[in-house]
């Protein structure tokens, strides 16, 4: 591994985490959400798509966090914590934004996904790492 490579993954995952969380912000300013049909703009769905794209969030920053040199378990837990207080945040956004409205069940489901997307993401790096060590071995 290259000087050059170990520093571009934390630029890597921090702009995957940061473009994500733009997106994120960006549908949180629509009024309405007139492109998508009402058989899926249901609530289901809503509590599938936070649930989603928090776990997601929660995951690439704790990727950000680690190739930035912050310990594993450290860097979970802090990814919590930013994927759960922009959550809040974004739902306080929603107050300004025409149509739509803030929503605290909102923030405990992005918790909710938040937290399960660390837990695929822990499962899955500790997979890599027994694998890797089965290779060796």
């Amino acid at each position: 591994m290259t000087n050059s490579t170990v520093s571009f993954r934390p630029v890597f995952w921090w702009s995957l985490a940061l473009g994500w969380m733009g997106l994120i912000f960006l549908f949180s300013a629509q009024s309405n959400f007139d492109f998508i049909s009402e058989q899926w703009n249901s609530d289901p769905l809503s509590v599938a798509a936070h649930f989603s794209e928090y776990a997601l969030l929660a995951a690439l920053l704790a990727q950000a966090l680690r190739h930035s040199r912050i310990a594993a378990t450290r860097a979970a837990r802090l990814a919590f914590l930013l994927s759960v207080v922009y959550a809040g945040s974004d739902e306080l956004h929603q107050a300004f934004v025409p149509g739509r409205h803030p929503d605290l069940r909102d923030v405990l489901v992005d918790a909710l996904g938040a937290l399960a997307g660390l837990c695929l993401l822990h499962w899955l790096l500790r997979k890599q790492m027994l694998a890797k060590i089965r290779q060796r071995g």
